[in-house]
């Protein structure tokens, strides 16, 4: 269903990215309402949006109940933290661009959003490869007793 609507909605907007690309991108097969389509799935490109600067903002200003937050704070450094910040402003003005979007209520504007999000998208995931790469690492790494009762307080 979302296929079929997709593709009409290309013939209107031929400068659409492909459905097998956005799909593989953003899993817009999922979308259940097709009336407005390329709102729904700027909408679902947002919730990616949102989930990676969720981490990005979790990472930067770790809550203070969650010690997993707290230690990988730690396996950043000040400059690591800086670029960090970057890409989760880059990030945030994509998010409130879709927000201004959301009340514009304009379905040309919409498809060159999901076309455009694609473009950056497909850029700024590489950008977030370090910085998984180091979450991930971040755990394996040893520490000494002291370094880490110093962590807990």
């Amino acid at each position: 269903m979302v296929k079929e609507a997709y593709y009409k909605l290309k013939k209107k907007y031929h400068f659409l990215p492909a459905f097998a690309e956005l799909n593989n991108e953003f899993e817009i097969i999922n979308i259940e309402n097709t009336d407005f389509l390329a709102r729904e799935i700027r909408r679902k490109i947002g919730e990616k949006f949102s989930l990676f600067m969720d981490r990005l903002a979790r990472t930067l200003q770790p809550e203070s109940i969650s010690i997993s937050e707290f230690y990988e704070f730690h396996c950043f450094t000040a400059e690591e933290k800086t670029k960090l910040f970057l890409l989760f402003k880059e990030l945030r003005f994509k998010y409130r661009h879709f927000m201004h979007l959301d009340l514009l209520v304009d379905d040309k504007k919409e498809a060159e959003a999901v076309r455009d999000s694609l473009k950056f998208w497909k850029e700024f995931r590489k950008k977030l490869i370090p910085y998984f790469k180091t979450l991930e690492l971040c755990w394996v790494k040893e520490y000494k007793e002291k370094e880490i009762l110093e962590y807990l307080g």
